[in-house]
């Protein structure tokens, strides 16, 4: 009801409803009122999808939570749409996209890891609910909610290693899809090379660095320095 009042595009709920519960009539009133699209978030699992209450108002719309980590538990690559029959079930941050920029579905999901943004503004429910938050900050954007805290365990491992809250993985892929901004992972063949060029520099300074310490000196240099470049990038 308080975002009636401001052009957000539209409103994303990290959370899922799955029951129902007392003060559900309030919520479906007050969606079936809404002035922009609302997505809920459904669960894939082995069994099936787990759908929202709330999936009654013309409104409403549902994308899946699910992510998939790489093989070193970081979250780097864009949600796929999963084929249900014949629909295709879309990521929870592609939803909003279909809807608000008439984005083509399944079709245009792009195959590749997704830019985490620089910054993410960050409000408290409580902040927006009573008003609080201007709404310059809140116009033409998606509005995600979702838990940032870390003690309820909705978080993922991001690019450095450290956990970050669920929210923000689906804000990031959200925000790469509408930015068009994919990176894709260094080919095998790549990857190949720059192995056989660097087993090719280390042989050479073991062949022309005589000294052991000048050895393990330089080995160290290049070492630190690659890692250092690797976390820049």
């Amino acid at each position: 009801e308080r975002l009636n009042g401001h052009t957000v595009k539209g409103l994303v709920f990290d959370v899922l409803f799955l029951e129902d519960k007392e003060g559900d009539s309030e919520v479906k009133k007050a969606l079936s009122q809404a002035t922009y699209p609302v997505i809920f978030g459904s669960k894939i699992t082995d069994t099936g999808t787990l759908h929202s209450v709330f999936l009654e108002s013309s409104t409403t719309d549902e994308g899946f939570v699910n992510v998939t980590p790489d093989r070193d538990g970081k979250v780097r690559s864009f949600a796929r749409g999963v084929e249900d029959g014949s629909e295709c079930q879309l990521p929870l941050s592609f939803r909003l996209l279909t809807i608000a920029d008439r984005t083509p579905g399944c079709a245009s999901l792009p195959d590749g890891r997704f830019v985490y943004p620089n910054t993410v503004p960050v409000f408290s429910f409580s902040d927006v609910l009573h008003g609080k938050v201007s709404g310059d900050l809140l116009k033409d954007k998606g509005i995600f909610v979702g838990a940032t805290t870390l003690d309820l365990e909705e978080y993922f491992i991001g690019l450095e290693g450290v956990k970050i809250p669920g929210v923000l993985v689906h804000t990031g892929m959200y925000s790469s899809y509408k930015n068009k901004m994919v990176t894709q992972p260094l080919s095998k063949e790549w990857s190949s090379v720059l192995v056989a060029l660097a087993a090719v520099l280390g042989s050479l300074i073991v062949v022309y660095f005589k000294r052991p310490l000048v050895q393990i000196g330089t080995l160290v240099i290049l070492t630190v320095s690659g890692i250092v470049g690797t976390v820049i990038a």
